[in-house]
This record gives C-alpha cells, structure tokens and sequence, in this order.
C-alpha cells in the first residue's frame, strides 16, 4: 500500500522542487482559515522544509 502526502508534504514536495513559497506564510494561511496543526507538527515542516 502507497502512501498519500497531506497538504503540508505536498507544500514541502513543491518547495524542494523550486515552487517560491513559504511554508510558514501557508502554514500560518491555513491557521486562519480554520486549519489547526499542532505545534510539533507545524515546526517539524518547517524544519523539513529549511526555514
């Protein structure tokens, strides 16, 4: 069975490919619009993410 990448692996993905985007601002984006991660969560994409 296959995994499927979420909403932040599929950020992270298009990041690392070249995409000019900031995972904090769309993580913070998401906050706003009702999405609720959890700290470990959101620092760990971030962190995986090299910002």
């Amino acid at each position: 069975m296959q995994t499927r990448p979420g909403s932040i692996g599929i950020l992270i993905r298009a990041k690392q490919e070249g995409a000019p985007i900031s995972i904090r601002t769309a993580l913070d984006n998401m906050h706003r619009h009702g999405i609720w991660l959890g700290r470990e969560i959101a620092a760990a994409a971030i962190k995986l993410a090299g910002e």
